[in-house]
């Protein structure tokens, strides 16, 4: 299936969004109109209405993609020699000789959107515990544990597993994990040991990332032994890092994540890799209910995609974009492309809710009143 603008059924797109007046104060302009906009002035295309601007993104390919890839203002230090260069499925070329970092395109917007007031990410639990983190902090965190992870022997196309909930820590360990060439995995500490392992066996991770326990239904419950189990049955493992969200578990050999963050000072000479287009960013799996959960390969095109979806709906009229979802499926991965280009995005941030259904009016009124 070839990406392409979203559809107007699931985003209500409709013929307004896109002759909306020209006059309209910046905020309240669809994403859309001002792409379309953009389409015109840069590159002389002019459409009458929605479909005819999406018949144009499904059957023009190379202009589509391209023209995105300059609207998205992604960076690469070569050049790529062609947009699609084997227009096949599977085996579809995109991008060719281009090189990027999904973690390089988030942080390089630390300095505007800190200035301009934005926070990069929002916790909240369901104890009340809110916490911002700033775009700097953000980036220096991300460069501590990134750090720590190559001096344990971390190296492009190791796989880190993650045994965590929804909560800025998250975030900071996927991007440190791809910054480095790593590709990430997750599982939600609601998961048991066996629905772990049938998912982290087939991946042979090097790193596992884990907290020591979760809140939910105002309940504690606590996951150190679960993460000792997984371990055990993990060979590939040679590291493990704790975060410890309770504070009730210690877990012999393993370092503290919140020491090793902290521990990394301001590091200015800190620069993601720059990988391959279609290096592997990402390991998702099925359900599992036909037999064993089917593991699937995400590179950063596709998260890309899914943050020109975002986009295209008008996500810069908000300041905050609020993720309720088990972190493996592909909500979680949409609140992680929303902070892929701040440009585009108009500085928008990602609110972790950590906690059952019950407390999601709490956090959007707190989020609204921040």
């Amino acid at each position: 299936m070839t990406p392409s603008l979203g559809m107007r059924s699931r985003y209500g797109l409709s013929l307004t969004d896109m002759n909306a007046p020209d006059n309209v104060v910046a905020p309240f302009v669809p994403q859309i109109r001002l792409y379309a906009q953009w389409l015109e002035k840069k590159h002389g295309l002019k459409f009458d209405d929605y479909e005819s601007m999406w018949r144009w993104s499904v059957t023009e390919l190379d202009h589509f993609w391209g023209s995105m890839w300059e609207y998205l203002d992604l960076q690469s230090p070569t050049p790529y020699s062609a947009v699609l260069a084997q227009n096949t499925m599977p085996g579809a070329v995109w991008f060719p000789g281009a090189q990027v970092n999904y973690a390089q395109q988030v942080l390089r917007h630390v300095g505007p959107a800190h200035q301009a007031g934005f926070a990069a990410i929002i916790g909240d639990n369901e104890r009340g515990r809110r916490r911002e983190l700033s775009w700097p902090e953000l980036r220096r965190q991300v460069a501590a544990l990134a750090r720590h992870l190559q001096s344990q022997g971390v190296r492009p196309g190791d796989r880190v597993a993650a045994y965590l909930p929804n909560i800025p820590e998250t975030m900071v360990s996927f991007l440190a994990v791809v910054s480095i060439g790593g590709i990430w995995s997750v599982c939600a500490p609601d998961m048991g040991t066996n629905a772990v392992l049938d998912r982290f066996r087939q991946i042979t991770p090097k790193v596992l990332i884990a907290c020591d326990g979760v809140t939910y239904g105002g309940k504690d419950h606590e996951r150190t032994s679960v993460v000792a189990e997984l371990r055990q049955a993990l060979p590939s493992v040679q590291h493990v890092v704790l975060w410890h969200n309770l504070g009730v578990g210690h877990l012999p050999d393993s370092a503290d994540f919140a020491k090793v963050v902290a521990a990394g000072g301001d590091d200015p000479g800190f620069a993601p890799l720059w990988l391959p287009f279609d290096h592997p960013l990402w390991i998702v799996y099925s359900s599992g209910t036909t037999g064993l959960p089917k593991a699937s390969v995400l590179s950063a095109s596709v998260l890309g995609a899914r943050a020109i979806n975002g986009a295209m709906v008008g996500m810069a009229e908000a300041r905050a974009f609020l993720a309720f979802a088990c972190l493996g499926r592909g909500v979680w991965i949409e609140a992680a492309a929303v902070v892929l280009d701040r440009q585009l995005q108009g500085g928008v941030g990602a609110v972790k809710h950590d906690a059952d259904g019950r407390g999601v009016r709490r956090v959007l009124c707190n989020v609204g009143e921040g």
